[in-house]
């Protein structure tokens, strides 16, 4: 967490301490007012000068014009300190956050899978926010605090030090009882953090899935189900509310002892003759002071506790193992152990078509026996270390161009998990994926490359690759696309590859003129305001504009009607012909025009061939 927090400061850490200077300055300039008004108290009373900065104060007007352009600087100065220094630390705390979104979003997909969405919103909202509200201008009110406390004790101790176990007093008991009440204070808050998390999954769960609830009628359950899971928030909440508040009066009641104390002292002083006027004066306004400042200083570390809670779970997640062969942008500034954009070697030229469809993948350059475009090699999957087999041994070649393979099988057979493996989407123990003769990188482990050229008739072997990159190779079409609040030609073309001028030929292919006319038409989250069909037409759009050599459908065409079915296909065979379209399809007629046909049982290939030869048999054992 020091290393985060230094990571957030570099560059800005001369600036800090500038404002913090001016701060520390600045609050001395305030804070010694008190000194100034004592000795005016004193030549009042009995004539004496005041001396302050080497300069005899030996006037009304001159206390007056003192204390006046002391209060103005100090003023100003605290002005400029407030704003620089909690702007650079609103920043240094907005840095931590975009680090962490860079690596969230390349985390692995097991991830998603062992964590609720409740627990990753918490940790970007509520803990997020805690530490926001303590290290940005908070930080600065209580620096300024500690600042105030420093010049107490040097303007306590100039003008009388008999004042002085007062204020130690207050600061050793003060510490005692924040001692007391620190680990409960803390294991509060961390319960606290974590009861929210439910309650957040479960309201994304019910939003997600209105619709079933209403249509089955489960509002009460799901209902009740939150009101308990909130209610158990509330009940943390009240309990750690009111240890914070056993905290606070513990506080108080220190205070009005010490207050008490210090007016007996001070009678018994001026009594005595030890004490003047202007030094009751001082010690009543810096030591009662002091006491509500060393109040506020303990409470506001109870919060900062609670700030660094969320800057520990914050800073987990800059840890935490993005996917294997994924690379962060150059934007990341924190030098995690992660491979950066930065780090990749510069890619040697190549054969341009060989460069445009492999791109700069790590690969293991294997005997060139076979023409095949793609092929899996012995390819063994399983979701975890210790959990069953899903894929099993795979043995596949799929032809080069114009290849159109489908892939059957019933339920569980192992179709959505083959395709994941295509993608990626999790680490594979066993096998080998090859394009073009090149492994996929992170398809089975891995051989140590180095950029060196095999021959003149062989392709260089890169040592640097991105698992994006990779991905780049396959265009999808999944049941049901996904989209995002925004216009019709964001949604198409997120990266602006095409442009408006071939998005909207595009549309007029998919039939949709209305839809090229209208390039800034909203579409709502998710694409709800579009049917099935349409949406099933956006994401071809989007497959086209990609124009990628690999088309995988799964399942795409299952929730359509049959003449958006028969658009798409015809629009599949004619403007991606000469592309590998890869068909997961319970639909058999789907099938029919493929030029091979897969059928998995079990996690394994039970037969390939013709459409002719593989539908009958399978219809046979439905």
């Amino acid at each position: 967490m020091i290393k985060t927090l230094y990571w957030a400061l570099k560059g800005r850490l001369i600036l800090i301490i500038f404002f913090s200077l001016i701060g520390f300055l600045s609050r001395g300039l305030l804070i010694g007012s008190s000194n100034v008004l004592g000795g005016w108290v004193d030549f009042l009373t009995s004539g004496h000068p005041f001396v302050a900065f080497s300069y005899s104060l030996q006037s009304s007007d001159q206390f007056i014009l003192f204390l006046l352009s002391a209060s103005g600087i100090g003023f100003l100065s605290t002005w400029i300190y407030r704003i620089g220094f909690s702007d650079l630390n609103a920043l240094m705390i907005s840095s931590i956050y975009d680090e962490m979104t860079y690596r969230t979003s390349r985390y692995p997909s097991s991830f998603f899978d062992q964590n609720s969405s409740g627990r990753i919103i918490t940790r970007f909202s509520s803990d997020y926010g805690n530490v926001f509200r303590l290290f940005g201008g908070p930080l600065a009110e209580f620096l300024s605090i500690i600042f105030d406390l420093t010049w107490m004790l040097v303007f306590l101790t100039t003008a009388n030090p008999r004042f002085l176990p007062f204020l130690v007093a207050s600061i050793v008991l003060h510490s005692l009882i924040y001692k007391h009440f620190k680990s409960s204070l803390r294991k509060n808050r961390q319960t606290l953090s974590q009861a929210r998390s439910p309650g957040i999954s479960h309201f994304v769960e019910s939003l997600n899935g209105a619709t079933s609830i209403r249509i089955f009628n489960k509002e009460p359950s799901f209902i009740t189900r939150f009101e308990r899971l909130d209610r158990d928030y509330i009940l943390q909440k009240i309990k750690t509310v009111g240890r914070m508040t056993q905290f606070i009066a513990s506080l108080n009641f220190l205070a009005f002892l010490l207050y008490l104390s210090m007016a007996l002292f001070g009678w018994w002083g001026l009594n005595h003759n030890i004490l003047t006027i202007g030094d009751l004066g001082i010690a009543f306004g810096l030591v009662a002071l002091s006491g509500n400042t060393v109040q506020m200083f303990f409470e506001w570390l109870a919060q900062f506790e609670e700030a660094i809670v969320g800057l520990e779970r914050l800073n987990e997640y800059l840890y935490l193992p993005i996917e294997p062969g994924t690379v962060l942008p150059s934007l990341c500034k924190f030098p995690t152990p992660h491979q950066h954009d930065s780090d990749l070697t510069p890619r040697p030229d190549r054969d341009s078509e060989k460069r445009d469809l492999v791109g700069s993948l790590r690969v293991e350059k294997r005997p060139t026996t076979t023409e095949h475009d793609l092929q899996i090699k012995d390819l063994w999957f399983r979701y975890h270390n210790q959990g069953p087999w899903i894929l099993k041994g795979i043995n596949l070649t799929i032809p080069s161009s114009n290849a159109k393979v489908g892939i059957i099988g019933r339920t569980g057979a192992g179709k959505s998990t083959l395709i994941q493996c295509l993608f990626q989407l999790y680490p594979i123990e066993k096998g080998n994926i090859y394009i073009h003769n090149f492994v996929l990188p992170l398809s089975g482990p891995q051989p140590h490359v180095n950029t060196e050229k095999i021959n003149s008739n062989q392709s260089y072997i890169y040592q640097n690759h991105t698992l994006e990159q990779a991905r780049r190779l396959f265009s999808y079409i999944p049941q049901d696309p996904q989209f995002f609040r925004g216009s019709l030609l964001e949604n198409i073309d997120p990266l602006n590859q095409a442009g408006p001028e071939r998005v909207s030929q595009i549309l007029n292919l998919i039939q949709r003129p209305e839809w090229a006319q209208q390039l800034d038409r909203p579409i709502a989250e998710k694409g709800k305001n579009y049917s099935a069909g349409e949406r099933q037409l956006l994401q071809l759009a989007r497959v086209l504009v990609q124009d990628r050599p690999f088309i995988v459908m799964d399942e795409a065409t299952s929730n359509i009607d049959p003449t958006t079915e028969n658009l798409i296909v015809k629009i599949l065979n004619q403007e991606l012909k000469d592309r590998t379209q890869i068909i997961v399809a319970h639909r058999l007629s789907t099938l029919l025009s493929c030029t091979h046909v897969i059928w998995l049982d079990q996690g394994q290939v039970k037969m390939i061939g013709t459409p002719d030869q593989v539908l009958p048999q399978f219809r046979s054992q439905l």
